[in-house]
């Protein structure tokens, strides 16, 4: 009984781990403007073998756009269509238990995949969709290693933390 509780405390210390939301920002030195993100990590489905074994990602809003990007410290994915610096691909996601494909973008000098089908109207449709999700996943595909899917807990997300974070 004692085991079995204790892989439960595990279980639920890990998941409201990464349910929580921090608040990041970022002031450019030149105009002193501060961007405001709120932002989670994900966990993979699998350990990663080396070279991916530190891979990490992360979910992040930003405050002022409203859009999220997923920054992938794994540079290597496959697949997708070669733009003039940038790779387009179109990825599994899953919005709770609704399976679909998401276009995204992600430039050759940057670790994020940012969602690109549509414009700025259909971005920010993926973003509602995001708010009213309790867990996302997005699947891609890593060189030598395959696919791999990333699930994040968006059910601590909360939009309002955008603006505490700007009157702090």
């Amino acid at each position: 009984m004692k085991k079995i509780l204790l892989a439960l405390a595990v279980i639920f210390s890990a998941t409201t781990a990464n349910a929580e939301w921090h608040e990041v920002n970022n002031t450019d030195s030149m105009t002193n403007v501060t961007q405001y993100y709120l932002q989670t990590q994900g966990d993979a489905n699998r350990k990663l073998p080396f070279p991916y074994h530190n891979a990490k990602s992360k979910i992040t809003y930003d405050c002022h756009s409203g859009e999220f990007y997923f920054y992938i410290s794994a540079d290597n994915l496959t697949g997708g269509d070669i733009g003039d610096g940038y790779r387009t691909y179109d990825l599994r996601v899953k919005f709770d238990d609704v399976l679909t494909e998401q276009k995204f973008i992600k430039g050759w000098d940057t670790p994020f995949l940012s969602p690109i089908s549509g414009g700025k109207a259909a971005r920010l449709g993926f973003a509602k969709r995001l708010k009213d999700t309790k867990e996302f996943l997005l699947e891609y595909s890593l060189y030598k290693i395959g696919s791999v899917v990333w699930t994040y807990d968006m059910s601590g997300f909360d939009e309002t933390k955008c603006k505490a974070a700007k009157t702090n």
